[in-house]
């Protein structure tokens, strides 16, 4: 009788840690979604029918993303381009124009670890809608206009970026990005005008990652 339970007690000192390892709560690990939020400015290059307009304009982007592979993140990004306006007067003749601009985009980006500054490349794919509105009241030949016209037009875009991300905390990291984005044209006011539009912003904001 006491042999067996002294063999009892040593299966059950042997046992006992193995079945605790077994049925020990996996703890979820960390998933590496983050939002980004940044603010700055856009300089676009517009052409009207061949005629170059450089303009600058606010810019504000939102993004959601998270870590596909190491080192690499995919992300939904919003961005607006602030209003454009501009006013043309040739005697009697007078066009009121005004333009804003919204983008989205699925970008991949490259990260690369150097300590609590991250550098990053990447690029992206999407699509633009462009809000246009024109006022006009001309004379031409012996035929008066006036009028108002207004139209959303939705186009492809491409960027390619560069950043680096510095992290204040685990959580919090400042943003910096610069990149240039390429428009589909399109054709405004009864097809009249040809839009041609590239973009160059630079913004910074916050990143917040879980």
């Amino acid at each position: 009788m006491k042999k067996l339970l002294l063999t009892t007690a040593v299966v059950l000192c042997f046992a006992t840690p193995a079945f605790a390892q077994n049925t020990e709560t996996t703890v979820p690990t960390k998933q590496n979604a983050y939002l980004a939020f940044r603010l700055g400015g856009s300089r676009m290059n517009m052409k009207y029918d061949g005629e170059k307009v450089n303009k600058n304009s606010l810019s504000l982007s939102g993004a959601i993303g998270t870590q596909i592979a190491p080192e690499i993140r995919a992300e939904l990004e919003i961005m607006t381009y602030g209003e454009y306006k501009e006013t043309e007067i040739d005697g009697t003749d007078r066009f009121d124009y005004k333009r804003d601009a919204v983008n989205f985009s699925v970008n991949v980006l490259k990260d690369f670890d150097a300590g609590k500054i991250k550098p990053y490349i990447g690029g992206g794919l999407g699509f633009a809608i462009f809000h246009d509105e024109l006022k006009y009241d001309f004379t031409a030949g012996i035929w008066h206009y006036w009028g108002y016209r207004k139209e959303n037009n939705t186009v492809f875009s491409a960027n390619v970026q560069a950043g680096l991300a510095l992290a204040l905390t685990d959580v919090v990291s400042v943003d910096v990005n610069a990149r240039y984005t390429y428009f589909g044209n399109y054709k405004f006011f009864n097809d009249a005008l040809k839009m041609e539009n590239k973009a160059t912003n630079f913004t910074a904001g916050i990143r917040l990652d879980f």
